[in-house]
């Protein structure tokens, strides 16, 4: 299967089928194979060292239409992919396959939350009386009152959440895998309908630990040392 660079976004399959073949060339069974291709917009960069607090915002992902909005991944071993209504006022954990700058697979746990902004042309009541931007951040998957908002997502990264990464390190979602997060409408009609998406290639860098040890250094001293002798 190919498809032409360029080509729209938009999901691709074709099928083949396969004949399995055994002593003498008797065929024993055919098989049908399907394949899908995704072609998805470029995915927006994120580059997260550790902190506490939002490190990145992203553009608009989606704008209302007299609806709530809630986000989920699109896979599900990421995190949470059922809707809530109302949640909490703070962020949801989401876990990331990455891989090292030394080839090895990693997990990269972020925190994720969303914030309600002025859409484009909007107006500044678009969210009937709630606190716009980062003084009130939602949940990802929590659905609200009817709004016309513009919806964002703020992410970052804790040192606690990652320790068992390697100091010094950048870690990377695979190109082919970025975080998809699909947002949703929540009332009729068409309740969850997805209305936006989110592509999102993360890195994180694990600072090297203040108690590491220059090689070449200790190399030099203990050939001092030989040579003192």
């Amino acid at each position: 299967m190919s498809v032409a660079q360029g080509a729209p976004q938009g999901t691709y399959a074709a099928t083949a089928k396969l004949v399995v073949r055994g002593a003498g060339g008797r065929v024993v069974d055919e098989l049908a194979v399907t394949v899908a291709l995704t072609v998805a917009p470029p995915a927006a960069e994120a580059h997260l060292t550790p902190t506490t607090s939002p490190a990145f915002t992203s553009d608009e992902v989606a704008v209302a239409d007299d609806t709530g909005v809630y986000l989920v991944p699109r896979d599900p071993s990421v995190g949470p992919t059922d809707r809530v209504w109302w949640g909490d006022a703070g962020p949801t954990r989401l876990s990331l396959l990455v891989v090292g700058v030394d080839g090895e697979p990693a997990t990269l746990v972020i925190q994720a939350q969303r914030i309600l902004d002025v859409p484009e042309g909007g107006s500044s009541s678009c969210a009937g009386g709630y606190t716009l931007g980062a003084a009130n951040p939602i949940e990802l998957n929590a659905g609200r009152v009817k709004n016309v908002c513009s919806h964002k997502v703020q992410i970052w990264a804790e040192a606690a959440d990652n320790a068992a990464l390697v100091p010094g390190q950048t870690y990377q979602t695979p190109l082919s895998t970025p975080l998809v997060l699909d947002a949703r409408r929540w009332h009729d009609p068409e309740a969850d309908l997805t209305i936006g998406t989110l592509y999102l290639h993360i890195s994180y860098s694990v600072p090297a630990s203040s108690g590491a040890y220059d090689t070449s250094e200790m190399l030099m001293a203990a050939a001092e040392l030989e040579d003192e002798a």
